[in-house]
């Protein structure tokens, strides 16, 4: 188990993110950057279609909703037996959202009234701001 101190020395690297230091989270970054760096200078030599091949896998739309679709599988498999109909809304901290959350927000978007959806999106906001904050204080 890690020990808060030395998370707040060291940093804890998880789900692509790094808490913890100044120190810590300037060289997880300066890493990432490197590795960025590596990947562009690979692209420049490769035909345009192997390219496509190697950017596909950096989608972030890609990469959240491979993260987010267990997440909601799990909400389907586990729901109260139930006739009426179920999409689950599955979000990350940052506000990212799986491919069906998205069409569900698009549909309920062409239904509600605009003030109605505008104010359920701030809370949503608001809810995901308050959850960052609770994840990442130390």
């Amino acid at each position: 188990m890690l020990a808060l101190e030395d998370i707040r020395t060291n940093g804890l690297r998880m789900l692509g993110t790094c808490v913890g230091a100044r120190a810590a989270r300037e060289q997880f970054l300066q890493e990432k950057i490197d590795h960025e760096a590596t990947t562009v200078a690979k692209l420049i030599n490769l035909p345009h279609q192997h390219a496509l091949l190697v950017l596909r896998d950096t989608d972030p739309s890609r990469l959240a909703n491979k993260h987010l679709a267990p997440f909601a599988d799990h909400k389907v498999r586990h729901r109260p037996t139930s006739n009426l109909p179920f999409h689950p809304i599955v979000l990350s901290l940052g506000g990212m959202m799986n491919g069906s959350t998205t069409k569900v927000l698009a549909s309920w978007k062409q239904v509600m009234t605009r003030g109605t959806y505008n104010l359920m999106l701030k809370r949503l906001s608001l809810c995901l701001l308050q959850a960052r904050v609770r994840s990442f204080e130390l």
